[in-house]
């Protein structure tokens, strides 16, 4: 069952990245331009050779309070911080179905975009809720992962 599970896990999580700050970034980190407007080029992946960053559970509420201006961004890179965790949550459904909530893409999008011109790598990974309906145990985690699978993909 471990060998079942392992694919899914790596590509459950996509790092995304960017070169430092990037020349269209905001004066105000706290107003992102809409994601929209977003060159290509601009979010281009690369990885740090080391990465530190928040992760779950219960950063994302403090990260939001440092990078609402540009004092809390430079403290965090003070301390070597250089990536943050996107969470992309989704229902899981029968049959190896999947379905993002109404507006959760286009927000993980802004987060992303926002974090990456303030000069950090993104680490984008999926939060599967919920659990097929089948009764037999293996047939449920099938579809869980088949679920997870699809979700990850579409991310990536």
């Amino acid at each position: 069952m471990i060998r079942r599970l392992i694919p899914t896990l790596l590509i459950g999580f996509t790092l995304t990245g960017c070169e430092g700050h990037s020349p269209s970034s905001p004066d105000n980190p706290g107003n992102p331009d809409n994601p929209v407007d977003v060159d290509p080029g601009e979010l281009t992946r690369s990885y740090p050779a080391v990465i530190r960053g928040l992760w779950e559970p219960g950063a994302w509420d403090q990260l939001a309070t440092f990078v609402g201006n540009q004092s809390g961004v430079d403290r965090l890179k003070s301390l070597g911080i250089n990536t943050v965790s996107v969470l992309a949550s989704f229902d899981v459904l029968d049959n190896g179905e999947y379905r993002f909530q109404s507006g959760r893409l286009e927000m993980v999008k802004e987060e992303i975009v926002r974090y990456k011109r303030l000069g950090f790598a993104v680490l984008l990974s999926g939060n599967g809720y919920g659990v097929p309906k089948d009764t037999d145990p293996q047939d449920r985690l099938d579809n869980y992962l088949q679920s997870c699978r699809a979700a990850s993909i579409e991310l990536a």
